[in-house]
Protein backbone atom coordinates (compact mmCIF):
# COMPACT_ATOMS: atom_id res chain seq x y z
CA UNK A 1 0.00 0.00 0.00
CA UNK A 2 2.89 2.23 0.94
CA UNK A 3 4.46 1.59 -2.12
CA UNK A 4 1.34 2.29 -4.26
CA UNK A 5 1.19 5.37 -2.39
CA UNK A 6 4.86 6.65 -3.23
CA UNK A 7 4.29 6.07 -6.52
CA UNK A 8 0.86 8.01 -7.23
CA UNK A 9 3.16 10.54 -5.01
CA UNK A 10 6.31 10.29 -7.88
CA UNK A 11 3.97 10.19 -10.58
CA UNK A 12 2.05 13.66 -9.63
CA UNK A 13 5.33 15.03 -8.96
CA UNK A 14 6.69 14.24 -12.52
CA UNK A 15 3.48 15.98 -14.07
CA UNK A 16 3.29 18.93 -11.81
CA UNK A 17 6.89 19.31 -12.54
CA UNK A 18 6.58 19.88 -16.19
CA UNK A 19 4.43 23.67 -16.03
CA UNK A 20 7.12 24.67 -13.17
CA UNK A 21 10.40 24.20 -15.00
CA UNK A 22 9.07 26.16 -18.24
CA UNK A 23 9.40 29.39 -15.58
CA UNK A 24 12.46 29.03 -14.59
CA UNK A 25 13.96 31.62 -16.36
CA UNK A 26 11.42 34.11 -15.28
CA UNK A 27 11.73 33.23 -11.67
CA UNK A 28 15.57 33.60 -11.33
CA UNK A 29 15.47 36.95 -12.71
CA UNK A 30 12.40 37.83 -10.56
CA UNK A 31 14.22 36.20 -7.19
CA UNK A 32 17.38 38.16 -7.50
CA UNK A 33 18.22 37.14 -3.66
CA UNK A 34 17.54 33.59 -4.27
CA UNK A 35 21.57 31.40 -4.35
CA UNK A 36 20.58 29.38 -7.37
CA UNK A 37 22.93 26.33 -7.99
CA UNK A 38 23.75 25.48 -11.76
CA UNK A 39 25.44 21.90 -12.99
CA UNK A 40 23.14 19.94 -11.37
CA UNK A 41 19.32 18.06 -11.87
CA UNK A 42 17.71 19.13 -8.84
CA UNK A 43 18.72 20.67 -5.52
CA UNK A 44 17.20 19.00 -2.25
CA UNK A 45 16.75 21.79 0.38
CA UNK A 46 15.08 19.65 3.18
CA UNK A 47 11.34 20.04 2.70
CA UNK A 48 11.76 21.66 -0.36
CA UNK A 49 13.18 20.14 -3.73
CA UNK A 50 13.86 21.99 -6.65
CA UNK A 51 14.39 20.89 -10.29
CA UNK A 52 16.10 22.18 -13.47
CA UNK A 53 14.52 21.73 -16.89
CA UNK A 54 11.33 19.59 -17.68
CA UNK A 55 12.74 16.43 -17.54
CA UNK A 56 15.10 16.72 -14.34
CA UNK A 57 11.84 16.48 -12.68
CA UNK A 58 12.58 12.51 -12.70
CA UNK A 59 15.21 13.01 -10.80
CA UNK A 60 13.04 15.01 -8.29
CA UNK A 61 10.08 12.94 -8.48
CA UNK A 62 12.91 9.73 -7.42
CA UNK A 63 14.52 11.70 -4.72
CA UNK A 64 11.21 12.04 -3.27
CA UNK A 65 10.81 8.24 -3.49
CA UNK A 66 14.12 7.54 -2.30
CA UNK A 67 13.41 9.43 0.87
CA UNK A 68 10.35 8.16 1.17
CA UNK A 69 11.08 4.72 0.67
CA UNK A 70 14.31 3.78 0.30
CA UNK A 71 17.14 4.13 -2.59
CA UNK A 72 16.46 0.27 -3.72
CA UNK A 73 12.63 1.55 -4.64
CA UNK A 74 14.30 4.66 -6.40
CA UNK A 75 16.33 2.45 -8.35
CA UNK A 76 13.79 -0.11 -8.74
CA UNK A 77 11.17 2.95 -9.98
CA UNK A 78 13.87 4.31 -12.34
CA UNK A 79 14.28 0.58 -14.35
CA UNK A 80 10.71 0.86 -14.40
CA UNK A 81 10.32 4.14 -16.78
CA UNK A 82 13.48 3.62 -18.12
CA UNK A 83 15.21 6.24 -16.79
CA UNK A 84 18.81 6.70 -17.95
CA UNK A 85 19.92 9.86 -15.74
CA UNK A 86 19.00 8.12 -12.11
CA UNK A 87 21.91 9.03 -9.38
CA UNK A 88 21.55 7.42 -6.17
CA UNK A 89 22.44 9.07 -3.22
CA UNK A 90 22.41 12.56 -4.73
CA UNK A 91 21.73 15.44 -8.14
CA UNK A 92 23.09 14.12 -11.09
CA UNK A 93 25.10 16.54 -12.92
CA UNK A 94 24.07 18.40 -16.03
CA UNK A 95 25.64 20.12 -18.83
CA UNK A 96 24.81 24.07 -18.62
CA UNK A 97 22.78 24.79 -22.05
CA UNK A 98 24.05 27.91 -24.17
CA UNK A 99 22.99 28.52 -27.45
CA UNK A 100 24.89 27.24 -30.43
CA UNK A 101 24.14 27.49 -34.27
CA UNK A 102 21.75 24.86 -34.53
CA UNK A 103 19.15 26.39 -32.06
CA UNK A 104 17.94 28.72 -35.27
CA UNK A 105 15.43 25.81 -36.05
CA UNK A 106 13.51 26.86 -32.73
CA UNK A 107 12.95 30.68 -33.96
CA UNK A 108 12.22 29.35 -37.44
CA UNK A 109 9.15 26.74 -36.00
CA UNK A 110 8.45 29.93 -33.41
CA UNK A 111 8.31 32.18 -36.01
CA UNK A 112 7.47 30.18 -39.62
CA UNK A 113 5.57 27.21 -38.50
CA UNK A 114 2.14 28.98 -38.97
CA UNK A 115 0.76 25.83 -40.49
CA UNK A 116 1.22 23.36 -37.39
CA UNK A 117 -1.45 19.94 -37.45
CA UNK A 118 -4.07 19.58 -34.98
CA UNK A 119 -2.89 16.88 -33.61
CA UNK A 120 -5.33 14.73 -31.62
CA UNK A 121 -4.04 12.59 -28.39
CA UNK A 122 -5.94 9.74 -27.19
CA UNK A 123 -6.56 9.39 -24.05
CA UNK A 124 -7.02 5.64 -22.36
CA UNK A 125 -7.33 4.43 -19.11
CA UNK A 126 -4.36 3.23 -17.64
CA UNK A 127 -1.78 5.38 -20.00
CA UNK A 128 1.55 6.21 -18.05
CA UNK A 129 1.39 9.52 -16.66
CA UNK A 130 5.31 9.90 -18.48
CA UNK A 131 3.84 8.51 -21.65
CA UNK A 132 0.81 10.91 -21.36
CA UNK A 133 3.05 13.78 -20.92
CA UNK A 134 5.64 12.77 -23.95
CA UNK A 135 2.82 12.97 -26.14
CA UNK A 136 2.00 16.94 -25.38
CA UNK A 137 5.66 18.48 -24.09
CA UNK A 138 7.37 17.62 -27.31
CA UNK A 139 5.33 18.85 -29.09
CA UNK A 140 4.19 22.46 -27.63
CA UNK A 141 6.33 24.30 -25.75
CA UNK A 142 9.41 25.98 -27.52
CA UNK A 143 9.09 23.31 -30.66
CA UNK A 144 5.71 24.55 -31.61
CA UNK A 145 5.34 21.45 -33.77
CA UNK A 146 1.72 20.93 -33.49
CA UNK A 147 -1.77 21.99 -31.56
CA UNK A 148 -2.35 19.37 -29.46
CA UNK A 149 -6.16 18.17 -28.27
CA UNK A 150 -7.03 15.58 -26.11
CA UNK A 151 -9.48 13.34 -26.76
CA UNK A 152 -11.11 10.00 -25.78
CA UNK A 153 -13.49 7.41 -27.40
CA UNK A 154 -16.27 8.52 -25.70
CA UNK A 155 -15.82 11.61 -24.22
CA UNK A 156 -15.06 10.60 -20.74
CA UNK A 157 -12.33 10.82 -18.28
CA UNK A 158 -10.25 8.50 -18.24
CA UNK A 159 -8.01 7.55 -15.14
CA UNK A 160 -4.07 7.23 -15.55
CA UNK A 161 -1.76 3.90 -14.43
CA UNK A 162 -1.59 5.54 -10.98
CA UNK A 163 -4.71 7.18 -10.18
CA UNK A 164 -4.84 10.65 -11.95
CA UNK A 165 -8.05 11.66 -13.60
CA UNK A 166 -7.50 13.40 -17.16
CA UNK A 167 -10.20 15.07 -18.77
CA UNK A 168 -10.49 15.13 -22.52
CA UNK A 169 -11.79 18.43 -24.70
CA UNK A 170 -14.30 16.27 -26.70
CA UNK A 171 -14.90 12.68 -28.10
CA UNK A 172 -12.81 11.56 -31.10
CA UNK A 173 -15.81 11.32 -33.38
CA UNK A 174 -16.61 14.90 -33.09
CA UNK A 175 -13.34 16.16 -32.93
CA UNK A 176 -12.10 13.98 -36.23
CA UNK A 177 -13.25 16.97 -38.65
CA UNK A 178 -10.47 19.45 -37.51
CA UNK A 179 -7.69 16.81 -36.76
CA UNK A 180 -4.36 16.10 -39.08
CA UNK A 181 -2.83 13.96 -37.14
CA UNK A 182 -4.34 10.97 -34.35
CA UNK A 183 -1.49 9.63 -31.53
CA UNK A 184 -2.19 7.20 -29.14
CA UNK A 185 0.54 7.50 -26.03
CA UNK A 186 0.72 4.32 -24.00
CA UNK A 187 2.07 0.65 -24.35
CA UNK A 188 -0.86 -0.85 -23.18
CA UNK A 189 -3.07 1.28 -25.47
CA UNK A 190 -0.83 -0.60 -28.66
CA UNK A 191 -1.37 -3.77 -27.32
CA UNK A 192 -5.09 -2.84 -27.49
CA UNK A 193 -5.14 -0.97 -30.62
CA UNK A 194 -7.09 1.51 -29.21
CA UNK A 195 -8.27 3.46 -31.83
CA UNK A 196 -8.92 0.28 -34.41
CA UNK A 197 -12.88 0.85 -33.17
CA UNK A 198 -14.30 4.20 -34.87
CA UNK A 199 -14.26 4.50 -38.36
CA UNK A 200 -11.96 7.40 -38.99
CA UNK A 201 -10.46 9.39 -42.34
CA UNK A 202 -7.31 8.03 -44.17
CA UNK A 203 -5.60 10.82 -42.35
CA UNK A 204 -6.21 9.90 -39.06
CA UNK A 205 -4.43 6.28 -39.25
CA UNK A 206 -3.17 6.15 -35.83
CA UNK A 207 0.30 6.25 -34.40
CA UNK A 208 1.30 4.24 -31.55
CA UNK A 209 3.58 6.47 -30.13
CA UNK A 210 4.53 3.72 -27.53
CA UNK A 211 4.82 0.75 -29.34
CA UNK A 212 8.01 0.09 -28.59
CA UNK A 213 7.87 -0.61 -25.15
CA UNK A 214 11.55 -0.49 -24.35
CA UNK A 215 13.41 2.75 -23.32
CA UNK A 216 12.15 5.91 -21.71
CA UNK A 217 8.63 7.14 -23.15
CA UNK A 218 10.21 10.61 -24.51
CA UNK A 219 12.30 8.46 -26.64
CA UNK A 220 9.65 7.66 -28.74
CA UNK A 221 8.36 10.83 -28.87
CA UNK A 222 11.86 12.15 -30.22
CA UNK A 223 12.02 9.61 -32.51
CA UNK A 224 8.81 10.46 -34.33
CA UNK A 225 9.48 13.64 -34.68
CA UNK A 226 12.85 12.79 -36.25
CA UNK A 227 10.83 10.84 -38.69
CA UNK A 228 7.79 13.24 -39.46
CA UNK A 229 9.54 16.68 -39.25
CA UNK A 230 13.65 16.45 -39.10
CA UNK A 231 16.71 15.33 -36.97
CA UNK A 232 17.59 19.33 -36.10
CA UNK A 233 14.27 19.78 -34.47
CA UNK A 234 13.67 16.63 -32.45
CA UNK A 235 17.73 18.00 -31.14
CA UNK A 236 16.23 20.87 -30.00
CA UNK A 237 13.11 19.75 -28.73
CA UNK A 238 15.71 17.06 -26.24
CA UNK A 239 17.49 20.42 -25.47
CA UNK A 240 14.75 22.26 -24.43
CA UNK A 241 13.43 18.76 -22.16
CA UNK A 242 16.83 18.48 -21.15
CA UNK A 243 16.95 15.30 -22.35
CA UNK A 244 19.76 13.02 -20.63
CA UNK A 245 21.38 11.68 -23.61
CA UNK A 246 23.41 14.87 -25.10
CA UNK A 247 22.88 12.99 -28.69
CA UNK A 248 20.14 10.66 -29.10
CA UNK A 249 19.84 8.45 -32.35
CA UNK A 250 17.32 9.25 -34.60
CA UNK A 251 16.51 8.60 -37.93
CA UNK A 252 14.80 11.36 -40.19
CA UNK A 253 15.95 14.19 -42.82
CA UNK A 254 18.96 16.70 -41.54
CA UNK A 255 17.38 19.99 -41.68
CA UNK A 256 13.96 21.36 -42.46
CA UNK A 257 15.35 22.87 -46.04
CA UNK A 258 11.42 24.07 -46.37
CA UNK A 259 10.99 25.39 -43.30
CA UNK A 260 14.26 27.17 -43.81
CA UNK A 261 12.73 28.75 -47.17
CA UNK A 262 10.03 31.01 -45.71
CA UNK A 263 12.02 33.53 -44.49
CA UNK A 264 13.97 33.53 -47.36
CA UNK A 265 11.17 33.67 -49.57
CA UNK A 266 9.18 36.12 -47.95
CA UNK A 267 12.50 38.49 -48.05
CA UNK A 268 12.35 37.47 -52.08
CA UNK A 269 8.68 38.12 -52.07
CA UNK A 270 9.00 41.90 -50.74
CA UNK A 271 11.86 41.84 -53.19
CA UNK A 272 9.97 40.72 -55.86
CA UNK A 273 7.01 43.25 -55.06
CA UNK A 274 8.84 45.96 -55.35
CA UNK A 275 10.58 45.07 -58.92
CA UNK A 276 6.87 44.42 -59.67
CA UNK A 277 5.68 48.16 -58.60
CA UNK A 278 8.77 49.17 -60.41
CA UNK A 279 7.44 46.92 -63.33
CA UNK A 280 4.13 48.32 -63.18
CA UNK A 281 4.98 51.67 -64.30
CA UNK A 282 5.70 50.33 -67.47
CA UNK A 283 1.83 49.98 -67.85
CA UNK A 284 2.03 52.31 -70.31
CA UNK A 285 4.27 51.01 -72.74
CA UNK A 286 2.79 47.57 -72.18
CA UNK A 287 -0.78 48.73 -73.33
CA UNK A 288 1.07 51.06 -76.38
CA UNK A 289 2.96 47.57 -77.23
CA UNK A 290 -0.17 45.03 -77.15
CA UNK A 291 -2.33 47.46 -79.66
CA UNK A 292 0.68 48.54 -81.88
CA UNK A 293 2.57 45.78 -82.81
CA UNK A 294 2.17 44.25 -86.10
CA UNK A 295 3.60 42.41 -88.70
CA UNK A 296 7.24 41.46 -88.30
CA UNK A 297 7.58 42.53 -85.40
CA UNK A 298 4.82 40.79 -83.66
CA UNK A 299 6.53 37.82 -85.21
CA UNK A 300 9.74 38.38 -83.81
CA UNK A 301 8.43 39.23 -80.53
CA UNK A 302 6.25 35.41 -80.34
CA UNK A 303 9.05 33.82 -81.99
CA UNK A 304 11.43 34.81 -79.08
CA UNK A 305 8.98 33.95 -76.18
CA UNK A 306 8.34 30.05 -78.03
CA UNK A 307 12.16 30.32 -78.44
CA UNK A 308 12.80 30.91 -74.41
CA UNK A 309 9.72 28.31 -73.90
CA UNK A 310 11.94 25.71 -75.69
CA UNK A 311 15.08 26.31 -73.77
CA UNK A 312 13.02 25.87 -70.37
CA UNK A 313 11.13 22.50 -71.31
CA UNK A 314 14.76 21.74 -72.24
CA UNK A 315 16.37 22.76 -69.17
CA UNK A 316 13.33 21.07 -66.82
CA UNK A 317 14.14 18.05 -68.61
CA UNK A 318 17.65 17.62 -69.46
CA UNK A 319 18.61 19.33 -65.52
CA UNK A 320 15.78 17.43 -63.98
CA UNK A 321 16.99 14.12 -65.58
CA UNK A 322 20.98 14.87 -64.09
CA UNK A 323 19.60 16.92 -60.61
CA UNK A 324 18.00 13.25 -59.33
CA UNK A 325 21.16 11.21 -61.14
CA UNK A 326 23.61 13.26 -59.15
CA UNK A 327 21.70 14.29 -55.84
CA UNK A 328 19.01 11.27 -54.85
CA UNK A 329 21.77 9.30 -53.85
CA UNK A 330 21.79 11.95 -50.86
CA UNK A 331 18.42 11.65 -49.85
CA UNK A 332 17.27 14.56 -52.12
CA UNK A 333 14.10 12.51 -53.95
CA UNK A 334 13.36 12.84 -50.18
CA UNK A 335 13.38 16.58 -49.87
CA UNK A 336 12.65 17.34 -53.08
CA UNK A 337 8.85 15.17 -52.09
CA UNK A 338 8.27 19.54 -50.78
CA UNK A 339 6.38 21.13 -53.01
CA UNK A 340 8.03 24.83 -52.18
CA UNK A 341 11.22 23.09 -53.09
CA UNK A 342 10.11 21.03 -56.10
CA UNK A 343 8.88 24.24 -58.00
CA UNK A 344 11.80 26.09 -56.75
CA UNK A 345 14.36 23.67 -58.13
CA UNK A 346 12.32 23.03 -61.53
CA UNK A 347 12.36 26.82 -61.54
CA UNK A 348 15.86 26.97 -60.80
CA UNK A 349 16.46 23.81 -63.77
CA UNK A 350 14.38 26.37 -66.39
CA UNK A 351 16.05 29.77 -65.30
CA UNK A 352 19.21 27.91 -65.63
CA UNK A 353 19.00 26.92 -69.35
CA UNK A 354 16.90 30.13 -70.01
CA UNK A 355 19.91 33.02 -69.24
CA UNK A 356 22.51 31.69 -71.46
CA UNK A 357 19.82 31.71 -74.19
CA UNK A 358 19.09 35.44 -73.42
CA UNK A 359 22.83 36.44 -73.38
CA UNK A 360 23.49 34.78 -76.68
CA UNK A 361 20.77 36.64 -78.08
CA UNK A 362 21.88 39.87 -76.74
CA UNK A 363 19.82 40.82 -73.45
CA UNK A 364 21.83 42.62 -71.12
CA UNK A 365 21.45 41.73 -67.55
CA UNK A 366 18.48 43.50 -66.49
CA UNK A 367 16.75 41.70 -69.06
CA UNK A 368 17.19 38.46 -67.67
CA UNK A 369 17.12 39.32 -64.35
CA UNK A 370 13.94 40.63 -64.62
CA UNK A 371 12.80 37.24 -66.66
CA UNK A 372 14.75 35.13 -63.90
CA UNK A 373 12.64 37.15 -61.01
CA UNK A 374 9.29 36.76 -63.11
CA UNK A 375 9.86 32.52 -62.86
CA UNK A 376 10.88 32.43 -59.67
CA UNK A 377 8.31 35.17 -58.20
CA UNK A 378 5.16 32.80 -60.05
CA UNK A 379 5.86 30.64 -57.99
CA UNK A 380 6.88 32.46 -54.48
CA UNK A 381 3.23 34.30 -54.71
CA UNK A 382 1.71 31.18 -54.08
CA UNK A 383 3.43 29.45 -51.52
CA UNK A 384 1.13 31.65 -48.44
CA UNK A 385 -1.97 30.54 -50.05
CA UNK A 386 0.11 26.44 -49.84
CA UNK A 387 1.04 26.66 -46.19
CA UNK A 388 -2.76 28.45 -45.13
CA UNK A 389 -4.48 25.34 -46.84
CA UNK A 390 -6.07 27.48 -49.55
CA UNK A 391 -3.65 25.63 -52.54
CA UNK A 392 -2.92 22.21 -53.08
CA UNK A 393 0.58 21.48 -54.14
CA UNK A 394 -0.90 20.07 -57.82
CA UNK A 395 -2.53 23.22 -57.54
CA UNK A 396 0.19 25.36 -56.84
CA UNK A 397 2.10 23.42 -59.96
CA UNK A 398 -0.35 24.20 -62.19
CA UNK A 399 -1.47 27.91 -60.96
CA UNK A 400 2.19 28.48 -60.88
CA UNK A 401 3.00 27.72 -64.80
CA UNK A 402 -0.13 29.97 -65.66
CA UNK A 403 1.48 33.09 -63.93
CA UNK A 404 4.87 32.06 -65.24
CA UNK A 405 4.10 32.37 -68.80
CA UNK A 406 1.56 35.15 -67.96
CA UNK A 407 4.60 37.25 -66.40
CA UNK A 408 6.95 36.16 -69.01
CA UNK A 409 4.40 38.11 -71.93
CA UNK A 410 4.66 40.37 -69.18
CA UNK A 411 7.74 41.50 -69.06
CA UNK A 412 8.57 40.77 -72.81
CA UNK A 413 5.79 43.50 -73.44
CA UNK A 414 7.49 46.10 -70.80
CA UNK A 415 10.67 45.59 -73.32
CA UNK A 416 8.45 45.54 -76.50
CA UNK A 417 11.38 47.54 -78.43
CA UNK A 418 13.84 45.18 -77.47
CA UNK A 419 12.28 41.54 -77.52
CA UNK A 420 10.88 42.78 -80.35
CA UNK A 421 14.21 43.87 -82.38
CA UNK A 422 17.27 42.84 -83.20
CA UNK A 423 19.88 42.21 -80.21
CA UNK A 424 23.07 43.88 -81.72
CA UNK A 425 25.44 42.01 -78.51
CA UNK A 426 24.75 38.53 -79.27
CA UNK A 427 26.10 36.78 -81.90
CA UNK A 428 22.07 35.04 -82.88
CA UNK A 429 20.64 38.92 -82.71
CA UNK A 430 24.12 39.88 -84.94
CA UNK A 431 23.43 36.96 -87.70
CA UNK A 432 19.81 37.58 -87.45
CA UNK A 433 20.32 41.78 -88.08
CA UNK A 434 23.57 41.42 -90.87
CA UNK A 435 20.92 39.15 -92.79
CA UNK A 436 17.59 41.40 -92.57
CA UNK A 437 20.47 44.11 -93.20
CA UNK A 438 21.06 42.68 -96.37
CA UNK A 439 17.32 42.13 -97.22
CA UNK A 440 16.73 45.61 -96.32
CA UNK A 441 18.37 47.05 -99.25
CA UNK A 442 16.01 45.72 -101.50
CA UNK A 443 13.19 47.72 -99.83
CA UNK A 444 10.53 46.68 -97.69
CA UNK A 445 8.96 46.95 -93.93
CA UNK A 446 11.51 47.38 -91.55
CA UNK A 447 14.24 47.06 -93.87
CA UNK A 448 16.59 49.44 -91.96
CA UNK A 449 18.65 47.80 -88.91
CA UNK A 450 19.66 49.26 -85.77
CA UNK A 451 22.69 50.86 -85.20
CA UNK A 452 25.47 49.66 -83.17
Amino acid sequence: MRWRTVRRVAAAVVVGLVPVAVGAVGIARAAGAVRWQDGVRYVDDGDVITTAGVLSGVDGALQVVEQMVGQPAAEQAARAVHWPAYSPGGAAPIQRARPAPPDVVGLLSAAYRWDRPNMGVLLSDGVGETELAAAFRPYTELSYLARPVAVTLGGQPVRSRHGLTFVPRADLATAAPRLDRLVVPGADAARRAEAQGPSLPERLTPVYLHQQESGFAFDAALGDIARTRDGATARWVAKTLQYPTTNPRLDGPAWPWALTLRPILLVAGGVAATLGIRFLRRREQIVRAVTTLRGRALGRLVRHYLEMVLAMVAGMVVLGRAESVLLDPFGWAGLRAQPEIHTLAMATNMTVAMVPWMRLRGHGWAATAEMAVAMYGSFVVLFPPLWLGVLSPMGLMVLGHVLMFLAMAAVMLGRSDEYAGHHRAGWLGRRAAAAEHGQGRGGGEDATAQRP
